[in-house]
């Protein structure tokens, strides 16, 4: 962004077989990736649902410091994992 923030998403690069099983052309791969981008986009955040609950660890077990991170609507294994680091290490997210 002009801002220094990075978007990402993450997507698997299947096997030969698992392309030509699912009848998936390199282009379709693509496509599937670019749309999981702009899914996180338009959620708001910069930390795709798959590591949302991995960020929230690294915040809660890092120094006692203010951290931020944007993050669009939680997942719901993001959502529990907060309610596990407030439950268990007393940390709080705003």
């Amino acid at each position: 962004t002009n801002k220094g923030g990075v978007y990402i998403a993450e997507e698997v690069v299947p096997t030969q077989e698992q392309l030509e099983k699912e009848q998936m052309t390199p282009e379709d791969f693509g496509e599937k990736a670019a749309k999981l981008l702009l899914e996180q986009i338009l959620r708001g955040g910069c930390v795709d649902g798959q590591h949302q609950a991995l960020t929230l660890l690294f915040m809660a077990l890092g120094p006692e410091q203010l951290s931020r991170v944007c993050m669009g609507q939680l997942t719901e294994y993001a959502e529990n994992m907060r309610r596990l680091l407030e439950l268990h290490f007393g940390v709080t997210f705003g």
